[in-house]
């Protein structure tokens, strides 16, 4: 993912240390980390209407609104050969589900088999500003982004400078992580 904070004029800027705002491009980098696993996932296609007529189906964001889960701890019934790993074996969770409204237990729909998924994984960030910044020590940065709609900010380090032009006093200077990132809305 990248986010770029001086599109051509639009006022997105950086400040660091407080300072006054300076043009900028703020690139921010994640990983995507992909895992196979032969858990039973979520059928993000089912939908069930139970006796009552009340509908049921994961939402958007792959969770289940209408439905109570319910967890119940069992002892262990022998089916491990009563040991787990060369431990005793410490029993075993039953999961059910039942509407909110009439308490009848519905089942949701699962896929089975092998699967791959994806993960954010490790996350890096730099900053690309319009002049110079302190050398050797971090600095405060604050972006706005997006029309002034969200801010990030943290603490960058110097990295290196170029300058534009052979005879140019245009200096371009990338500053690199120093802290994580945060964002909050402006």
């Amino acid at each position: 993912m990248s986010v770029k904070a001086n599109d051509g004029g639009s006022g997105q800027t950086a400040r660091i240390d407080g300072g006054e705002p300076v043009g900028c491009i703020l690139t921010i980098e994640q990983d995507i980390i992909p895992i196979s696993t032969a858990l039973p996932r979520r059928d993000p296609s089912w939908e069930f209407t139970d006796i009552q007529g009340h509908y049921h189906a994961y939402d958007a964001d792959g969770e289940l609104p209408t439905l109570v889960r319910h967890v119940e701890d069992k002892p262990c019934d022998g089916s491990c050969g009563n040991t787990c790993d060369g431990s005793p074996c410490e029993g075993y969770s039953v999961t059910t589900w039942t509407c909110v409204a009439c308490n009848e237990q519905v089942e949701p729909g699962l896929l089975h088999g092998v699967h791959t998924e994806s993960i954010p994984g490790r996350y890096t960030w730099s900053l690309l500003i319009d002049g110079k910044a302190p050398k050797g020590k971090p600095v405060s940065i604050v972006v706005d982004v997006e029309g002034g709609k969200w801010r990030y900010f943290g603490f960058a380090i110097w990295r290196g400078e170029e300058r534009i032009g052979e005879t140019s006093d245009y200096v371009r200077t990338t500053l690199g992580e120093a802290s994580p990132i945060a964002k909050r809305p402006a």
